[in-house]
């Protein structure tokens, strides 16, 4: 009897531990193929609001350039925020109009008093109500607006000029001159935070995307995916006209560019999972430390014992401002 429990126990043991080996491999499996997942989803949805940034904006460039009292009306497709250290997320804001007719500046034909609730301009159509507007003077003055109702036209016959009167509910705080004025018209505007939050308790390591829309208020965040570590931006430059990126830079105003040539060569890392680290960013040979630019991620962000992937891509923006010099 004891001979048969030995090696039944024997046997017990044996199946265990293949199910101990089968259940590791299997976790590592799926934790791997849901980190892929989520990282391309990540990546997909970010890549797409980047290569979506400063369209219909761009158009505009020349007038809400002049927008000298509020930054946030400028036309800057996307704004990088440094996260400060290698191992703290960047955050950027993509920003871009979704006018479904109109997309560039208007004249307005009619001087603009302080106090007034509508505006008259040139256009037969594109103006609807909830639209957001900005009006400016094109010296350093302008104002956003969202209208109460679509464009009225102005006479019995407004022929060919096509003037009318637009309506908003927020009184003017400064006069707007006819003939040199303008009004560019964002339909919805899309202004978009988009950070990795690694403070709040239960929402830590979550990719959020935050409406920050000039004109509105506080938003509240939307998780888009979990189990993201870390987030890192930097801007491509060309600076010798051969529309070739040839530096890249942070975003922490160091403005360091010197090897600017990026490696397609897999990221360090430990296979142990002990002490890892990774790089980002890295210059055409991988073990460059000098490389300007060159991020170097370490075990505060990787911890032990986890498995992690990198992903690193390059976004063109489609919609940048000097496209229209």
């Amino acid at each position: 009897t004891m001979i048969g429990i030995l090696i039944g126990m024997i046997v017990l043991l044996a199946i265990y531990n293949v199910l101990t080996f089968a259940e590791g491999y299997k976790r590592s499996t799926v934790g791997a193929a849901d980190a892929q997942v989520t990282g391309q989803f990540a990546q997909f949805v970010l890549a797409r609001e980047l290569a979506s940034a400063g369209n219909g904006i761009s158009t505009g460039m020349a007038e809400l350039s002049t927008c000298n009292n509020d930054w946030r009306m400028k036309p800057i497709p996307v704004l990088i925020t440094d996260g400060g250290t290698a191992n703290t997320p960047d955050s950027f804001v993509t920003f871009y109009s979704n006018a479904r007719r109109v997309v560039s500046p208007v004249l307005v034909t009619a001087p603009v008093a302080i106090g007034a609730t509508t505006m008259q301009i040139q256009s037969p159509n594109g103006f609807f109500q909830n639209d957001w507007v900005i009006t400016t003077d094109r010296v350093g003055n302008c104002m956003l607006r969202q209208l109460t109702g679509p464009g009225v036209l102005i006479g019995p016959n407004p022929g060919t000029a096509g003037v009318v009167n637009i309506p908003f509910a927020t009184a003017t705080t400064a006069a707007f001159p006819a003939g040199s004025s303008r009004v560019f018209n964002l339909g919805d505007i899309n202004r978009t935070l988009y950070s990795v939050e690694t403070v709040a308790a239960g929402k830590q390591r979550q990719l959020y995307s935050q409406n920050v829309n000039i004109g509105v208020g506080a938003q509240p965040v939307v998780p888009i995916a979990q189990n993201i570590m870390l987030l890192k931006a930097q801007y491509g430059i060309d600076t010798d006209g051969d529309l070739t990126v040839d530096c890249w830079t942070s975003a922490d105003n160091t403005n360091g560019c010197a090897d600017g040539l990026r490696s397609d060569e897999p990221d360090l890392k430990d296979p142990a999972l002990l002490g890892q680290s990774a790089f980002l960013f890295n210059c055409s040979v991988n073990t460059n430390a000098g490389c300007q630019g060159r991020i170097a991620i370490d075990s505060t962000v990787m911890q032990d014992t986890f498995r992690y992937r990198i992903y690193e891509t390059t976004v063109p923006l489609r919609n940048a401002l000097w496209n229209e010099l």
